[in-house]
């Protein structure tokens, strides 16, 4: 049985009988599960795969953008380093295609540029690796403007490096960044 209590924010039902410590009833739970996958890759504590040293592509990173530009359409995508596409733009889709004059200029690679990096952004991903060179940077126009319109959305395209587990006695331990030093809060 519960009755209506009067309080601050109006009537509430009160619950009878005798609340346990650490139940859910009795407000908020006493410890709390993380179930993101990706919250260790968020506090750059997840591991990143290095691969093979011969193998011609890096496997150092957790998110990945692959920019395609073929004679007919452009398109790009990102990856995570299991494999799965996590999100994707293209100038074939009506949406995007109907604001362009041409599927493969400057333009459409600007456009595919701006709607993968707002995609990226409502998936929650701030930071990606995209693998290019400043030769290729100079060679191609639309490969410019593609990442000038990503970095103006908002997106860096370089992640941070993950943090390494070293010993609690190495002197070059590394300090986690949401850890502050005692020497900047007493001085």
């Amino acid at each position: 049985m519960s009755a209506l209590v009067p309080r601050a924010a109006g009537w509430v039902p009160r619950l009878a009988g005798p609340v346990r410590p650490g139940s859910t009833a009795a407000g908020a739970a006493p410890t709390f599960v993380n179930k993101n996958p990706r919250n260790l890759e968020r506090m750059r504590l997840a591991r990143k795969q290095e691969g093979w040293r011969l193998e011609p592509e890096s496997r150092m990173y957790w998110h990945r953008a692959v920019f395609e530009a073929t004679n007919r359409h452009t398109s790009a995508h990102v990856e995570h380093q299991a494999g799965r596409r996590l999100a994707s733009a293209s100038s074939r889709e009506l949406c995007v295609r109907r604001h362009l004059f041409s599927a493969v200029d400057v333009c459409a690679a600007e456009a595919v540029g701006r709607v993968l990096a707002r995609r990226c952004l409502e998936a929650g991903i701030t930071e990606l690796e995209f693998p290019t060179t400043e030769e290729q940077l100079e060679r191609s126009n639309r490969l410019r403007s593609f990442v000038r319109a990503m970095e103006e959305e908002g997106l860096k395209l370089q992640e941070p490096p993950a943090i390494k587990p070293e010993p609690w006695w190495s002197k070059d331990r590394q300090q986690k960044p949401w850890h502050v030093p005692e020497e900047e809060v007493v001085g």
